[in-house]
């Protein structure tokens, strides 16, 4: 059943508030996404380039919030400097720090209690170049044997933060101190490609984009190996795509779709219709109607909650050009 118009006045009441909220417009990320409801609003800025995109139906449309859930590759960002330590998780689309509690967070702060009758009091120029002030002459070796000390206490401190984790770290620091903190590092996942420059300065978004590009390649080789696995089990009925729209989505139904490769962009909006549950029979429109769902939408949601892996690939990376292609978990009769 439909609504009135005065009930969708009511629903979209506060929608149209927010276009008198001058502070709410001065405040926002690369994009905004509203989910309303007669009973709730739901309201999220997002780092994300949307194309304007209204939807009525029965559920909410996440298509366009995908790319913030599926594919995601996670890794770490250590900006470290001789004054300063930051350690980070990101996303291709986010990033936050992680507050670091038993770790020194300065060559100062590890060397504290060292030798205390030396009287020697350590700074950092602004270049990170290491200067010492006091009574003793130290030699580079001894700077080089503190540093040392300072990214062992550093390594320590950090295992428990990393422990079990496979996802990669990258390094953010001056030439000269990559080396130090690799010859003392336990992670195993340390990219060997890191970010050179000092990052005491750099605000959240600077960091973010220095250290995608060095994890970006991998998100893009896991896009190709799913597209090459896809293609060598063609034939097999391991294998579906959107040209045959009705034995894809029953497989989602069912929790046999391992893998869903969707195409960006305008593509995936075009699969408007209604799916009976029980026997799968899809009733497909060209132009939304009446109770219609995004068919692509649905499904890419459902492999999400059901533990699969979604991926969303520029259309000319789909293979044979389709809209959507699935990886089934084992063979999956044509006829079903």
């Amino acid at each position: 059943m439909g609504m009135n118009p005065d009930q969708i006045k009511l629903m979209l009441k506060p929608g149209f508030a927010l276009l008198e909220e001058q502070n709410f417009w001065q405040h926002q990320d690369q994009g905004l996404a509203l989910f309303i409801t007669p009973e709730t609003t739901l309201i999220y800025r997002l780092p994300l380039d949307f194309e304007p995109l209204a939807v009525v139906g029965q559920q909410f449309h996440l298509g366009p919030l995908l790319p913030l859930f599926c594919d995601e590759q996670y890794f770490y960002i250590l900006a470290l400097s001789l004054n300063q330590v930051r350690f980070f998780q990101a996303t291709g689309h986010r990033i936050c720090e992680i507050p670091l509690q038993v770790v020194p967070h300065s060559l100062e702060e590890a060397l504290q209690y060292d030798n205390p009758e030396k009287q020697l009091q350590y700074h950092s120029s602004g270049a990170d170049q290491l200067t010492y002030h006091g009574h003793s002459t130290v030699s580079g070796d001894q700077k080089k044997k503190d540093v040392r000390r300072f990214f062992n206490q550093l390594d320590l401190g950090l295992q428990p933060y990393l422990n079990g984790e496979s996802s990669p770290l990258i390094l953010v620091a001056v030439d000269y101190l990559h080396p130090i903190f690799r010859e003392v590092n336990s992670y195993p996942h340390l990219l060997e490609d890191g970010v050179s420059g000092n990052p005491d300065h750099l605000k959240l978004d600077q960091l973010h984009q220095a250290a995608w590009p060095v994890v970006a390649p991998r998100v893009e080789q896991s896009h190709k190996q799913a597209v090459n696995q896809y293609q060598s089990l063609q034939g097999t009925g391991k294998t579906g795509d959107s040209q045959q729209l009705n034995h894809l989505l029953l497989a989602v139904q069912r929790g046999q779709v391992k893998t869903l490769l969707l195409s960006k962009g305008d593509h995936q909006w075009r699969y408007w219709g209604k799916m009976e549950p029980v026997s799968g029979q899809i009733e497909q429109h060209d132009i939304p109607q009446l109770g219609d769902i995004d068919l692509l939408d649905w499904a890419a949601v459902q492999v999400f909650l059901q533990g699969g892996t979604v991926y969303m690939l520029d259309q000319e990376s789909m293979p044979g050009g389709v809209t959507a292609a699935a990886i089934y978990r084992y063979e999956v009769p044509a006829a079903v």
